[in-house]
């Protein structure tokens, strides 16, 4: 069973409530804005007996993390939860929500093969073309900074274009006709 939570702003679980959302499964997954942010929802933000509290969470369970972050981010986070007895894969979601748990829908995963042969199952309920990168466990944010960049830039280099041709009265229409 996946379950997925977005809680607006101001309606986030209490620091003590953490734990308790997640099912006593063998794997946890978390998709948080950066991957320092899971890190303080882990930590309960430094409250007492915090890194015992997310032992007994983490001890022995994978984490897959969709988080968009930087390969360094990916590799400090793989040691974190390593030193936490648990295991780690680092990924990144490919498409909008409303694309979500598609047969087409990509997700990078990078980190141990052995974790990512188990979770596979688990994985291809979120999007159907999970691409495993490899045990180097920035490649996964590695791939998606990458993607993005080409996507951008070419969007970029696009509408530059179309202004190079409105400037000098080509029509924009046969523009897109050439290319």
């Amino acid at each position: 069973k996946v379950q997925h939570k977005t809680k607006p702003p101001g309606k986030e679980r209490p620091a003590g409530q953490v734990f308790q959302a997640w099912p006593a499964g063998p794997r946890l997954r978390c998709h948080q804005a950066r991957s320092k942010t899971t890190q303080a929802v882990l930590f309960l933000y430094g409250i007492g007996g915090a890194e015992t509290e997310v032992k007994k969470v983490v001890n022995g369970r994978t984490f897959i993390q969709f988080t968009t972050g930087s390969p360094q981010e990916a590799k400090d986070s793989e040691v974190w939860f390593q030193s936490l007895g648990a295991f780690y894969l680092d990924g990144a979601i490919q498409v909008a929500p409303e694309q979500m748990a598609k047969s087409d829908t990509m997700i990078f995963i990078s980190g141990a093969q052995d974790i990512f042969q188990k979770s596979e199952a688990l994985l291809k309920i979120f999007g159907g073309n999970v691409k495993y990168l490899g045990e180097q466990i920035s490649a996964a944010s590695s791939m998606d900074l990458a993607s993005l960049s080409y996507l951008y830039g070419s969007l970029l280099g696009f509408f530059h274009a179309v202004r190079i041709c409105e400037a000098e009265g080509f029509p924009v229409g046969r523009f897109g006709d050439i290319i």
